[in-house]
Order: C-alpha cells, then sequence, then structure tokens
C-alpha cells in the first residue's frame, strides 16, 4: 500500500519524486519512496536523518501546522536546510497530512525539478487523497488487528474455531447446529498410576512430549482439538470445516498417533515409565455450538 500511496501522489502533481514519511513519536522517518533521479542516494541521506517537527523540511512545517504546506523555492526559502535538496536538486515541494483519529500518523511529500507553487487542483487533489488513504491505512490496520487476535486465539482454541469466532456467519454456527461428523478420543493408559507418583516436573515433560505430537498431527488431518484434560484429547471432524471422507481422516489421525506415540513410549520406557494408548472413534449425528456464560464459552 505505501508504495501505491507515493506514486499515486506523485502522479497526481505531475512530480519528480514523493516521499512517505512515518511518524514516530516526535520524529518522521522515511517508509517508503517513488523518485526519478537519485533515488537510493536520497533515500540514504533521509533513512539516516529523519524529520522533526521544526521549519527545516517541509515535513517538519506539515507537523508543526497539521496541514498542507507548500515550499514553492526550496532556495529562496532561508528556514529549509533539508540536505538530500543537494542530491535530488528538487526547488519545489507539497506536504500532506494523512491523519486518523485526529492524530498525524503519515506525511507525504511531493517533489518538482522546478521552483513555482502547486496548482490550487492539485493540491486539492492530494488532500482529498490523503483522506481516501488514511481510511484504507484505518482498514488495513483493522484486519492486521483481527488477523494478531485470530492468530493469538488459535494458541489457546482450534484453529478452524479461532476462525469462525472472527468470521460473519460465526456467529449463527455458534449458536447451535447440527451435523455429521467423526469424533476421536485418545487418552495414555497407565496415566494415572503414573500421575500419583510421578516428579511434577516429570509429569509435564511427559504431557509436553504427548500434547506437541497431538498438536502437529491433528491440523494435518484436517481435525478440530474440541479440548484436552490431562492426557484425554477430544477432536473432531467435518465441523465447522466440511472434510471429504471424514470418517477415514479420523482413522488416518489414529493411525498416525499410534504410530508416533509408540515412538514416545520407547523413550518413556528408558526412563522407567509405562504407558500405553487407547484411542475410539465414533461417526454420527451431534449438535455443536456455544456452552458457556457471558464472560468464558467453550
Amino acid at each position: 500500500m505505501r508504495d501505491e500511496i507515493v506514486a499515486a501522489a506523485k502522479q497526481l502533481c505531475h512530480g519528480e519524486h514523493a516521499q512517505l514519511y512515518m511518524a514516530e513519536g516526535d520524529r518522521f522517518v522515511i517508509f517508503s519512496e517513488s523518485s526519478d533521479l537519485g533515488a537510493a542516494s536520497a533515500h540514504e541521506y533521509s533513512v539516516g536523518h529523519p524529520h522533526t517537527r521544526d521549519r527545516t523540511t517541509v515535513i517538519g512545517r506539515v507537523a508543526l501546522a497539521g496541514e498542507a504546506v507548500q515550499i514553492p523555492d526550496v532556495l529562496a526559502d532561508s528556514e529549509y536546510s533539508f540536505g538530500a535538496q543537494k542530491i535530488v536538486g528538487y526547488r519545489a515541494l507539497l506536504g500532506v497530512p494523512i491523519v486518523l483519529d485526529d492524530e498525524l500518523i503519515v506525511a507525504i511529500a511531493i517533489g518538482r525539478n522546478v521552483p513555482g507553487p502547486f496548482a490550487d487542483e492539485q493540491v486539492e487533489l492530494v488532500k482529498t487523497f490523503a483522506d481516501q488513504a488514511a481510511i484504507a491505512i484505518a482498514n488495513a490496520r483493522l484486519i492486521d488487528a483481527v488477523e494478531r487476535q485470530r492468530t493469538e486465539l488459535s494458541r489457546f482454541v482450534s484453529p478452524q474455531v479461532a476462525e469462525l469466532i472472527s468470521s460473519e456467519h460465526g456467529e449463527r454456527l455458534l449458536a447451535g447446529h447440527r451435523a455429521y461428523i467423526s469424533c476421536l478420543f485418545c487418552d495414555l493408559r497407565g496415566f494415572t498410576t503414573f500421575a500419583e507418583t510421578a516428579a511434577p516436573e516429570e509429569l509435564f515433560d511427559v504431557l509436553r512430549a504427548y500434547h506437541e505430537t497431538l498438536g502437529e498431527l491433528i491440523p494435518a488431518y484436517e481435525g478440530t482439538l474440541e479440548h484436552f484434560a490431562g492426557d484425554g484429547v477430544m477432536v473432531f471432524f467435518n465441523d465447522p470445516v466440511a472434510v471429504e471422507d471424514h470418517e477415514l481422516q479420523a482413522i488416518r489421525l489414529a493411525l498416525a498417533i499410534q504410530q508416533r506415540v509408540a515412538e514416545l513410549a520407547r523413550v518413556w520406557r528408558k526412563r522407567g515409565t509405562e504407558l500405553g494408548l487407547g484411542i475410539g472413534i465414533e461417526a454420527g449425528y451431534a449438535t455443536l455450538g456455544r456452552i458457556g456464560f457471558e464472560g468464558r464459552y467453550d
């Protein structure tokens, strides 16, 4: 998006150069650039010389004024002193703020190699474009926030459930529905006896290895983790995402779990821990939906 913003701003004003600066506290750091000449050297200089809220740069003046600012000729302006001018050779500058929730978050600088003010219609076009860019940035931030929340949520619930919670149609499905599913339950045989005598650290080492193994396998076979309680794990298939041949997928997952847990069991056995594996699979109709109360749902 950032490259599109500077390219469009440059085109709207028939400029030779355009830069996008992001606000970081009281500094403005270059974020993107579109230039016909001297781009690499000017960009390197701008990276090493962030703008501040003062009158030595057009971005600094935008930050001070909170509105669009023109410098018709930087060589005739005694207060302007940004060194990139000597590299690129621009003469006229236009700076336009992008404001979101009354906060200056981005500023655009557009340069031309000949002195003279930008036309009023060009300034208005860029200001309108900046308003539209603010909306686009707000939407992008919202999407990023949703994705971050979904990613974080998927650490605590199944990815399919995380997707469901944050989707438009999720509320309807969460309210309760009937579906034909396959359900797999597995646990470690002998775990209760082991838990009664094992040190807490040893207990958690076993559970961690067991859960990590299942955590890798369940999504690989399109399963939805319903819950785990200690060594007991419940997985279902074909909801909320449809799974083709879900009965077979449940069986395939069971076989994969058998193989992987057998490898773990050999390691545990060398440490004096005897644990087996039990798996049950059932297919049929079930009612699925949200249970719990306001503040804590499952």
